[in-house]
């Protein structure tokens, strides 16, 4: 195999777009790997960022495509880009940002305690029985659902709220296959099946 460098060494994400692009959310922001090959970057500049942590891209932690755009999750809020690589806005609130997934009609955000939904040109906050100690690992658009994952399990996020879907010990992040299938690393690998809305859970292996 043949390694290809980020132009800064901690990445949170990697994401292919529909014109088999890579793009990367990096510690100092996002990058897309263009032809040339030469990284596209919209890094913080280096002597603002030594003197200000909160610098003009802020740290990019998730990335989530819509339509013909790009999302990019970062600390300084929803940061969007255009699938030629134009950086179109940046939307500070509700800032902070690990997380993001977006359907056709719907475009989710958490922070690291918190989810809200835009609607129409502001953010709505989501309420859900989130545990103080409770970690979010991420946010997963699945067709038109949308799915919160946390170091307990997976949530539903739906127009009113965010409810309990399947609880998972330790989890850490999920997948899914071309046969719809989710995978769900926990404290074991779990092979999740939907169908009209039940879940059939499989465990896989031993203890991961």
């Amino acid at each position: 195999t043949e390694g290809l460098p980020f132009p800064q060494p901690i990445a949170y994400a990697v994401h292919e777009d529909r014109f088999g692009r890579i793009w990367g959310a990096l510690h100092r922001g996002a990058v897309v790997y263009r032809d040339g090959p030469v990284w596209q970057r919209w890094l913080n500049d280096e002597q603002r960022w030594r003197n200000d942590e909160q610098a003009t891209m802020g740290h990019a932690y998730a990335l989530a495509p819509i339509g013909n755009r790009v999302l990019v999750a970062a600390a300084n809020g929803l940061q969007t880009f255009d699938d030629s690589g134009n950086r179109l806005e940046i939307d500070p609130r509700p800032g902070d940002l690990r997380a993001v997934a977006a359907t056709g009609k719907r475009v989710v955000v958490a922070t690291a305690t918190s989810v809200s939904e835009r609607v129409d040109n502001s953010w709505q906050s989501l309420t859900w029985r989130r545990d103080e100690r409770e970690s979010i690992r991420g946010l997963y658009a699945i067709g038109q659902q949308v799915l919160l994952l946390t170091d307990r399990g997976l949530w539903d996020v739906t127009d009113t709220g965010i409810v309990p879907k399947l609880s998972a010990k330790d989890a850490t992040s999920l997948a899914v296959d071309r046969q719809g299938r989710w995978w769900l690393a926990a404290e074991r690998l779990w092979e999740v099946e939907q169908n009209q809305g039940q879940l059939k859970v499989t465990v896989r292996g031993e203890s991961l």
